[in-house]
């Protein structure tokens, strides 16, 4: 890195590569004074960075978990795929303090997207809003985010949003993603990526996946501590309740709805998947199914969300758009320029 015959655009690629890490700052040290504008800015105008990313660079805000910046791809064929969802156990499906579970039904996917691994954090809502609503913050962890001081953990899950505090972040994020477009998941959206490609809904061993009343001293804890799920997402289960896109509805959609997204009408959303306190319903049938009706305008130390996102414009183009398969391959190439200019500068 100390070399200047190095092509700064390599040199971005090989920081991007360990953003997260204390190595980002430890390699961004290094470089020539001269040439370290040059490189930061050919980091921020790389194509599929993500506006989280962009973002935390330009207020050198770089020990955030790598994790939390991952979206994963969801591709579906022409046409649409069938997938199962909800719960084959009937007497599971209405439960105390508004928890319920959905009957089993079968709907039709077809709009491809990608899903944040992780709920969105306090660091990445603060970098968005220039605030932090949590309840679950350090009172002597201040960072300095646009001139001002922000008490968070950055790595907890933020929290005590609501569903209408949700859209603001969402539409201040879109006008400041030049990439891409995000949104809420849908209800059925989100359990088929929390499932994965398992059509059981059993969650096994709760202690290894999910933060609830038994393990999380009743308090939220960093995301992507715990193993993530069978869809390879991390805090599906536990930590914090998550927003979805849907009203709530009492009843699953129709059979072979195609990418249904609940009621027209309706005062009342969803969220799922527990939270830290989570208890009898959460442990009686651990299952990715789990959900609970709360009004769009509730705030709580237990609610929270994650993202969904398309490349900009392609939300309704169907069949292979709203994919960005170089970003997809991001990650591989980084590891490869990595190792090339590790070599280069011995």
């Amino acid at each position: 890195m100390r070399s200047e015959n190095i092509n700064p655009e390599l040199k971005a690629a090989f920081l991007l590569s360990h953003f997260g890490s204390p190595l980002f700052k430890t390699y961004t040290a290094v470089i020539p004074s001269t040439e370290l504008p040059i490189v930061i800015k050919a980091c921020l105008t790389r194509k599929g960075l993500g506006v989280f990313r962009r973002l935390a660079i330009q207020d050198d805000l770089s020990n955030a978990k790598d994790e939390s910046f991952i979206f994963y791809p969801h591709l579906f064929p022409q046409g649409g795929r069938r997938v199962v969802l909800g719960n084959p156990d009937l007497s599971l499906k209405f439960l105390g303090n508004g928890n319920s579970h959905l009957e089993n039904h079968e709907v039709i996917l077809s709009r491809n997207f990608e899903i944040q691994a992780t709920p969105v954090t306090q660091l990445q809502w603060a970098l968005v809003m220039g605030q932090n609503p949590s309840y679950f913050k350090l009172s002597t962890q201040k960072f300095k985010i646009r001139g001002r001081d922000i008490l968070m953990n950055p790595n907890r899950p933020v929290e005590n949003v609501s569903w209408e505090d949700v859209q603001d972040f969402i539409k201040k994020l879109n006008q400041q993603d030049p990439d891409y477009d995000y949104r809420l998941p849908t209800e059925a959206e989100w359990e088929y990526a929390a499932r994965g490609d398992s059509l059981n809904p059993d969650l096994k061993n709760p202690n290894d996946h999910a933060w609830y009343y038994l393990n999380s001293d009743l308090e939220t804890h960093d995301v992507a501590t715990l193993k993530p799920g069978t869809g390879g997402l991390y805090d599906t289960y536990g930590n914090v309740w998550e927003w979805v896109k849907d009203r709530y509805s009492r009843s699953a959609p129709l059979d072979l709805s195609v990418d249904p997204q609940g009621p027209s009408l309706g005062i009342d959303r969803v969220v799922r998947g527990g939270a830290y306190d989570s208890g009898r319903y959460f442990l009686d049938r651990p299952r990715y199914t789990l959900r609970q009706v709360k009004a769009s305008n509730t705030r709580n130390s237990t609610i929270g969300f994650r993202l969904v996102r398309v490349l900009k414009g392609t939300e309704k183009q169907g069949y292979l758009y709203g994919f960005n398969w170089k970003d997809s391959l991001s990650h591989g190439l980084n590891q490869i320029l990595s190792n090339f200019i590790t070599l280069q500068s011995k």
